[in-house]
């Protein structure tokens, strides 16, 4: 199954970013969905945002489909 959301630790490994890094990025592709009208979880930013706002960074199969 393939994940709608990914997490700070993830978007941290993507990005090649420390935690910290990620959860304000994700913080602010949050807030940014809030203002349109969307509910979000906090600490998880939808894989579709993250791809709008990092083009240019592949996300690894191995995060897309998780745990199986």
């Amino acid at each position: 199954m393939i994940k709608n959301v990914l997490t700070s630790k993830e978007v941290a490994n993507v990005l090649d970013v420390s935690a910290s890094t990620a959860c304000k990025y994700i913080k602010r592709m949050n807030e940014e969905m809030e203002k349109q009208g969307y509910f979000t979880i906090s600490g998880r930013v939808p894989v579709k945002m993250f791809q709008e706002k990092f083009p240019y960074h592949e996300i690894p199969e191995e995060i897309l489909k998780g745990k199986e």
